[in-house]
């Protein structure tokens, strides 16, 4: 709890003030590429969303997608069902459930750099 301070429920605003100052930055460039598909709310509004973002791209797998970044930058990103099987193929309509969709957490911890 001291990770908090006195006022949690501050605290805990402040956290998702910033968290939703991280993923404006990265659904800025999403939302600007047609080939991206973007699961789930597309606005950085911390009202809206969680600060976990799963998106695809037209003509990429998701794991080249996530191998390729992770050779490049320090940035851990995921691909894959996330344990949601039925989800991925019956709701998102993903044929290959195992390659699933790209997923970024952007919480706290980060920054915009």
């Amino acid at each position: 709890m001291e990770y908090f301070g006195s006022d949690v429920a501050g605290a805990w605003e402040q956290i998702a003030t910033y968290e939703e100052k991280l993923q404006g930055i990265i659904l800025e460039y999403l939302n600007s590429n047609e080939r991206i598909t973007i699961y789930g709310e597309r606005s950085a509004r911390k009202e809206l969303r969680v600060p976990v973002i799963s998106f695809t791209i037209k003509g990429m797998q998701s794991r080249t997608l996530v191998e390729e970044v992770e050779k490049r930058s320090p940035f851990g990103f995921r691909n894959g069902h996330m344990y949601s099987h039925r989800l991925v193929k019956e709701v998102l309509g993903l044929e290959d459930v195992d390659d699933g969709v790209v997923r970024v957490s952007l919480l706290h911890y980060n920054t915009g750099e």
